[in-house]
């Protein structure tokens, strides 16, 4: 008589609702002042729009390669802790 293993279906698709909420963040840390915020005024106070375009452009990709390498190293910590360990699991959402 053979055994019959269940099978579990594991899906890593991001839901919309974190994508969204992971959005929210990220436009809130974008317009928060700080030294990138300076650096774009004081460009394009003294070297006219185009220079200031550049420069948020520039900006802009900077953090999104800063976004996509934090979320891939959260999303590595989950899938490395196991979830059957609760100590671990634990610390590992407290910290994320």
């Amino acid at each position: 008589m053979a055994l019959s293993v269940p099978q579990v279906r594991i899906s890593y698709v991001i839901t919309l609702g974190a994508a969204l909420g992971i959005a929210l963040v990220a436009l809130g840390l974008v317009l928060t002042p700080g030294p990138n915020m300076m650096y774009l005024v004081s460009r394009t106070i003294t070297q006219g729009r185009v220079a200031g375009l550049v420069s948020l452009l520039g900006v802009a990709v900077g953090f999104a390669v800063y976004l996509a390498a934090a979320v891939a190293g959260l999303t590595a910590v989950f899938l490395a802790v196991p979830a059957g360990r609760p100590g671990a699991s634990r610390t590992a959402r407290w910290l994320g």
